[in-house]
């Protein structure tokens, strides 16, 4: 039901840019749930937004004019920040193109296209860093390493890399729940392959010192007591 009000009031929005940016968001979160709204295909939309992204680039070359040709739009930027127009038309349609590659990555996943998964959620973290949005960038890295398992990466290649991203997240990290809910799905992944490859004591001793980040993993989607 949720999702059918998403789908219907995405197709209510006029503005062309705008429906261009919000599909971005919606037609990812689609396809990283699989489910999609009536007579579409997430990855397909996700595609076709993709190439409307690199169009929308172009056109916005000369910001002024381009926001005064979309109102709506105008009006949903100066809504987002307080920064220039400028730049928060910049940071809009990068941001839209991170989540649509971050999208095609779960799409490609689906398909059993692992090396593709992986390229497209290591772009889309690169965006996200570039952009200073620390939450996305750690979510983004964190599939990217885990994908590296299911593209014939050795497990402990898989485990240096995620304890790479844990030593670097808490630079990131506020103390808000989107930051320590994304640490916390960095702790449990690196948790499990610490347990993989052998070293269960330092997955233990780890497990002790922040048994309370764990809590904020509320997917709970490993288990390393088991």
């Amino acid at each position: 039901e949720d999702v059918e009000k998403t789908c219907s009031l995405l197709n209510e929005i006029k503005d062309d840019v705008l429906r261009i940016i919000t599909g971005a968001y919606v037609y990812h979160f689609l396809a990283g749930i699989g489910l999609s709204c009536p007579n579409t295909d997430p990855c397909k939309e996700l595609e076709d937004i993709n190439q409307h992204l690199g169009s929308l680039e172009e056109q916005a070359s000369n910001p002024r004019e381009f926001l005064d040709g979309h109102s709506e739009f105008k009006k949903y930027l100066m809504w987002s920040g307080s920064e220039r127009l400028e730049e928060l038309l910049d940071k809009a349609i990068k941001d839209a193109y991170s989540f649509v590659l971050s999208g095609l990555g779960f799409c490609a996943l689906g398909r059993g296209e692992f090396s593709r998964a992986e390229d497209y959620f290591s772009k889309a973290a690169d965006i996200a860093r570039e952009l200073g949005y620390w939450v996305n960038y750690l979510i983004g890295r964190r599939y990217t390493i885990s994908v590296m398992v299911l593209s014939g990466e050795s497990l402990e290649k898989v485990v240096s890399e995620f304890e790479k991203l844990w030593v670097d997240a808490p630079q990131w990290i506020w103390p808000s729940a989107p930051y320590l809910s994304a640490a916390a799905k960095i702790l449990s992944s690196y948790l499990v392959g610490l347990v993989l490859i052998g070293k269960r004591s330092n997955a233990e001793k780890l497990l002790r010192e922040y048994s309370w980040l764990r809590d904020m993993d509320m997917d709970k989607q490993a288990n390393v007591t088991t």
